[in-house]
């Protein structure tokens, strides 16, 4: 699930660097890998429990957060760690299970 929320992150990212509805290269790409990480969930939901793999998909914030600091200079403030930091620790409680 880590891999669709990656994906799907990163095709986010292609649509923000598209800057429109025009069709471009990362237009395309966004699409590829919104496509992607809809099969990889698909899979995922298919074998694995919904209460462990849905906390999973958000982290997808957190890899959208790193892209925006890396690719688009965007600032992380104190806020936006704190809730990554949120986001992590739910994800590591409601990840585990008992079996």
């Amino acid at each position: 699930m880590s891999a669709a929320a990656l994906a799907a992150a990163t095709g986010q990212l292609f649509f923000k660097l598209a800057g429109g509805f025009a069709f471009s290269f990362y237009f395309a790409a966004g699409v590829i890998c919104y496509g992607i990480g809809a099969i990889l969930m698909v899979y995922a939901y298919r074998f694995g429990k919904l209460l462990v793999l849905n906390p999973v998909l958000s982290t997808g914030y957190v890899f959208a957060l790193l892209f925006g600091f890396f690719f688009l200079n965007e600032e992380i403030t104190f806020l936006k760690i704190v809730a990554v930091i949120l986001i992590c620790s739910g994800v590591s409680l409601l990840g585990k299970t008992d079996d």
